[in-house]
């Protein structure tokens, strides 16, 4: 999301464990715990980390150093760091040490292009992004952390409510510091009211995004609402200090993006974005990008929130064919001038048959790839699918128990080559017959689903 003051945390490590992800280091238990930052920053999703591969990475011999604290003052020993620019992917990383102090080397000198990011490491802390730094070299530069904090209140009661995952990011900037932002994850289960603080690092802050998870991120459907600062005047955050300007989100006023259905099926499908609770006069603009950077992003459309605001907006929307299978497709609406950003992804899944025609008596076989995350699918990161027929042609069942729908048989996917890759025994239509495959929910940010149906026909 263009929200990139980039939380320092694991930083260089998040890029490194967001391509880990589709390796079997995965496995590795402290891959996973790393992993954790990446699966849960997809609150920044793909887009907030730079796109350019930049062959040749900037490098110099500046050093940056600094000390991380907690809210109370006391050091954070075993906290994420890591710098980077505009235009480059997240580069050396460190962690602090029982003291708190962290050093990062190799740095070039930068003028107002440099980033810092910082995780203090929990699952539930806060992950701090600053942008538009300095950085000398030669020579030391010289960066603190020490958060302070806002009130904040969330209370649930959307007609999605019920999920147990809610995120906060404040934003802000002024003359006398650097960009900033904060991403922080909730716990806040079904409960009516949360009543907790948002933590960030000093400075003027103008809004707030809280964001209500469906389940899985990014989700096939998300609630989000963007909190102005009263008056226009930024929220003054210092360090180890309660701000004076309480933050309230009510998820009843929240905006809404889904993409119906199971939101999953084959690259190339054609799908309905759904936008609602919109504020009229609003605009936003539609984009597209897979989430783990395998097709560039997408512009489908700029759309203005008639006054008043309809219930709803739904668009149709194309998932390009060069989405990777197994990937996710982000569909983002993002508000022109501000920062609410509502995401709804679609799962990609392949399925195909040997042939779509056959006569009769002749066998047909079925193959395919859903979406997988190693080491939380079962054994040996396998997972098992189901296999229903349908006679004649038609779409995707419309409930998980695939009702109109006949089990074939269940299916192991493969583990050795491609994780999610399965094949189907020989089927023997006797008519004209679809086919579709259930998956479960694997991990975060997957969800259970089914792969678009495949027709055989039956001369």
């Amino acid at each position: 999301m263009k929200r990139c003051i980039e939380g320092i945390t694991l930083v260089g490590t998040c890029v490194t464990v967001l391509l880990m992800m589709s390796t079997a280091a995965m496995a590795n238990q402290s891959a996973l715990t790393e992993a954790s930052w990446a699966s849960s920053s997809a609150a920044l999703r793909s887009r907030d980390f730079p796109r350019s591969t930049h062959p040749a990475a900037p490098s110099g011999t500046g050093i940056i150093r600094g000390t991380v604290v907690d809210y109370a003052g006391l050091p954070v020993p075993a906290a994420y760091l890591t710098w980077l620019t505009e235009d480059s992917p997240p580069m050396h990383s460190a962690k602090t040490d029982a003291t708190g102090s962290y050093e990062l080397t190799g740095v070039p000198a930068l003028a107002g292009t440099g980033q810092l990011w910082m995780w203090p490491g929990g699952d539930h802390d806060p992950r701090y992004y600053c942008r538009g730094l300095t950085f000398l070299d030669p020579g030391q530069t010289t960066f603190d952390f020490w958060p302070g904090r806002l009130p904040l209140s969330i209370r649930r009661g959307g007609p999605w409510a019920g999920g147990s995952s809610v995120s906060v990011g404040l934003f802000g900037s002024n003359e006398t510091s650097p960009d900033l932002m904060t991403y922080q994850p909730l716990t806040v289960g079904v409960a009516d009211l949360y009543s907790g603080y948002a933590y960030a690092l000093p400075g003027g802050y103008t809004s707030a995004i809280v964001t209500f998870h469906g389940g899985g991120w990014p989700s096939r459907r998300t609630e989000a609402l963007e909190i102005e600062m009263p008056q226009g005047a930024p929220a003054i955050v210092q360090s180890g200090q309660t701000g004076g300007v309480s933050l309230v989100a009510d998820e009843r006023d929240a905006a809404r993006a889904e993409v119906t259905r199971w939101a999953s099926g084959a690259r190339g499908s054609m799908v309905t974005l759904r936008l609602s609770n919109l504020r009229g006069g609003d605009v936003y603009k539609i984009t597209g990008e897979s989430m783990n950077g395998g097709e560039p992003v997408k512009t489908f459309a700029t759309v203005t929130v008639p006054s008043p605001a309809p219930s709803a907006i739904s668009l149709r929307v194309r998932v390009p064919a060069g989405v990777p299978t197994a990937d996710k497709y982000n569909f983002e609406a993002t508000r022109i001038g501000g920062h609410l950003d509502l995401v709804a992804s679609y799962q990609v899944c392949a399925f195909s048959a040997s042939r779509h025609s056959i006569a009769r008596g002749e066998s047909v076989r079925l193959r395919g790839r859903v979406p997988i995350i190693p080491s939380d699918s079962g054994p040996n990161n396998t997972m098992t699918v189901t296999l229903f027929k349908h006679a004649g042609a038609v779409g995707q069942p419309w409930t998980w128990q695939a009702k109109g729908w006949t089990k074939v048989t269940t299916i192991r996917t493969d583990f050795m080559s491609l994780w999610g890759r399965f094949s189907t025994p020989n089927q023997h239509p006797r008519g004209t017959t679809s086919y579709v495959i259930r998956f479960p929910r694997s991990f975060d940010p997957s969800w259970r689903g089914f792969t678009s149906v495949e027709t055989v026909r039956v001369n």
